[in-house]
C-alpha cells in the first residue's frame, strides 16, 4: 500500500491495506497508513476511523494520535486536534511535528501565545523546519510585535524558504 500511495496510486493503495488488514486485522499500522490515505484524499471521517481502530489495537502508537489530530484539524475540529496531538507529545516529547501542529490549533483558536511556545519547542527540537519560523513569525505578529514575526520570517528565509524570500522581497526587507 505504501508503495502506491508514494506513487500517488491511492485507490490501489487503498486496496492494498485492506488486503493487508484483511489477512492481518490486528495490524494497527495498517489501519494507520489508510486512514492516511483517505486524508490525502479528502474524507477525513474514514481516516479518524481507521486512526481510532489502530489506537485501539495500539493504544501507544504516536503517528495515529498525529494523524487523527491532522484529521480533526482539517475538519475544523481544534479542540479535539489538541487533545491528540496532546497525547502523542507525551508518548514521544521529542515529536517535533506533534508540537508545530499542536501549535498551529492554537494558533487558529487565536491562541497566540500558547501557539509560540509550542512553536518555540518545535524549533528547539528541528531548528532547520522553516515553516515553524514562518508560522511562529505570523504569530509574533498577531500579538504586535512585527519585528520578532519579521525575524523569525528572515530565519526561514535564510534556511531556503522560497515562501518567506518571496515575502521578504515583496516588502523590500533583506534577509
Amino acid at each position: 500500500g505504501s508503495a502506491y500511495y508514494d506513487l500517488g496510486d491511492k485507490i490501489r493503495a487503498i486496496a492494498d491495506f485492506d488486503r493487508d488488514i484483511e489477512l492481518n486485522p490486528k495490524d494497527a499500522s495498517a489501519y494507520s497508513l489508510r486512514g492516511l490515505v483517505y486524508a490525502a484524499l479528502g474524507d477525513n471521517k474514514r481516516a479518524i476511523a481507521d486512526y481510532d481502530r489502530a489506537i485501539e489495537l495500539d493504544p501507544k502508537y504516536v503517528a495515529a494520535y498525529s494523524r487523527r489530530g491532522v484529521a480533526y484539524f482539517e475538519l475544523g475540529d481544534m479542540i479535539r486536534a489538541i487533545v491528540d496531538y496532546d497525547r502523542a507529545i507525551e508518548l514521544d516529547p521529542k515529536d517535533a511535528g506533534a508540537y508545530y501542529n499542536r501549535g498551529f490549533a492554537y494558533y487558529k483558536l487565536g491562541n497566540n501565545k500558547r501557539a509560540i511556545a509550542d512553536y518555540d519547542s518545535a524549533i528547539e527540537l528541528d531548528p532547520k523546519d522553516t515553516a515553524v519560523y514562518i508560522s511562529r513569525g505570523k504569530a509574533y505578529a498577531q500579538l504586535g510585535d512585527a519585528m520578532r514575526g519579521i525575524s523569525d520570517i528572515k530565519i526561514a528565509a535564510r534556511l531556503g524558504s522560497k515562501e518567506a524570500q518571496d515575502w521578504l522581497r515583496k516588502q523590500g526587507i533583506e534577509w
